[in-house]
């Protein structure tokens, strides 16, 4: 049996690494470098501490040869998914492309074969390639190359074109991180969000942690959600906040932030301390410089009257950490003589009824992490139950690969309802 995993993070090795070892032709094909969340993990919160059974099989262990388990982000990454990327790499089972969509080759969405299920037609799995960058490889060892193919080829050849490959199954690795939530309510736009974007200073999802260091650059940032990609982005400008000068906003629907991240038993130990750690101190400094503020208020006021006018009245301190709980962005500006971007933010009674206000929020840059959507797009032509097409990504709140890594026995014992083994 041919078998495409699509998806290149951790739930995708594991499923084709275990579906190799049974004797399946298996192809693991995705958009994004190997495991690059984890990655990401390793290279920017690679201390956190780990459940290691939440992260790795007991056929990944045996196949990378794991004597140790891994205690760290970085552990885990530097000595059990490394190994395991570079086996599966070198046995040709990783196959880096943008795929598009899986659709039938002939079926229509509700149609049926007589005296076969809908298997009896292959998947046909369609991804986009980039001709591009194979002619500008070309014309590096053959300049003259250029001249022959004139500027109306090459410009032809930077459009995306797409290709296919048919399989039997298809399993739906791409994890629940697909489509980045935008800023306003009910998942979508805010008013001239889409277009205020597009001419930059917002990133979405977890851009802000994979661009950091130009992100650091600026002196006051927002983000958008307390989802856990902004729980990270959080954690990640710690550094950052203890500069001078500094602003961080934070905007969240919920009352209490990240309310849901503290609560959801999924989420890495680790992460939920530090950023209860991390609210506590900054909201205690304020406090404590507010208190220190207030008693040299109160001594200024017991000054002579031809004393005061010597000496400014002490100003309170405005926070570096600024938490909007309960607001909802409802628009998105630039303005045209001034720079920066501007949020308009608004709370419904129901969440607060002291808090009527309207505000404005000014930054340089925006973080949209209000969290994740799967791109239904994707398996769009198939069939709601389609025998042959199995997600692994259903848990949309899932932290770690275990609630996908459970399913494997499931799926196998579906699959060989219809295939013998190898």
């Amino acid at each position: 049996m041919k078998i495409a995993v699509v998806g290149s993070g951790p739930v995708a090795f594991e499923v084709g690494l275990s579906f190799h070892l049974e004797g399946a032709d298996v192809r693991v094909i995705g958009r994004q470098s190997p495991c690059s969340k984890l990655e990401m993990m390793a290279n920017n919160f690679g201390h956190y501490s780990l459940n290691p059974e939440s992260y790795i099989s007991s056929k990944g262990r045996e196949f990378v040869g794991l004597e140790e388990d891994p205690q760290n982000f970085q552990d885990l990454w530097s000595n059990y998914y490394v190994p395991l990327i570079q086996k599966m790499v070198q046995a040709g089972l990783f196959h880096q492309r943008d795929v598009l969509r899986v659709q039938k080759r002939f079926l229509d969405t509700d149609e049926h074969i007589d005296s076969h299920t809908r298997l009896y037609d292959l998947f046909r799995l369609t991804y986009g390639l980039n001709p591009s960058g194979l002619v500008e490889e070309q014309i590096k060892e053959n300049p003259e190359l250029k001249e022959k193919l004139g500027p109306e080829m090459l410009n032809s050849l930077k459009n995306q074109v797409e290709s296919f490959e048919d399989f039997d199954l298809i399993f739906d690795c791409r994890g629940p991180c697909q489509r980045a939530i935008p800023m306003g309510a009910g998942n979508h736009f805010a008013l001239n969000e889409r277009s205020v974007a597009e001419l930059g200073g917002v990133l979405y999802g977890d851009k802000g942690i994979k661009e950091l260091e130009e992100v650091k650059k600026q002196k006051i940032l927002t983000i958008v959600g307390s989802s856990i990609q902004s729980a990270l982005q959080f954690l990640s400008l710690k550094e950052w906040l203890e500069e001078e000068g500094n602003i961080l906003n934070i905007i969240s629907t919920e009352n209490s932030m990240f309310q849901k991240v503290l609560k959801n038993e999924l989420t890495n130990e680790s992460i939920k301390s530090e950023l209860k750690n991390l609210i506590h101190t900054h909201l205690e400094v304020w406090r404590q410089a507010c208190l220190k503020t207030e008693e040299a208020v109160h001594e200024w006021r017991q000054l002579a009257p031809h004393e005061k006018v010597k000496i400014s009245e002490p100003q309170f301190p405005e926070p570096k950490l600024r938490l909007f709980e309960g607001y909802s962005v409802t628009s998105v500006d630039r303005l045209i003589d001034r720079e920066g971007l501007y949020l308009t933010l608004e709370i419904p009674e129901w969440r607060d009824s002291q808090k009527r206000e309207m505000v404005t929020v000014s930054q340089e840059r925006v973080i949209a992490a209000v969290g994740y959507l799967p791109d239904y797009e994707f398996s769009l032509g198939l069939h709601p139950e389609e025998p042959g097409y199995f997600n692994f990504s259903k848990d949309i709140d899932a932290w770690t690969p275990k609630p996908s890594l459970e399913l494997i026995p499931l799926v196998k014992s579906e699959v060989f309802k219809y295939f013998t083994k190898a």
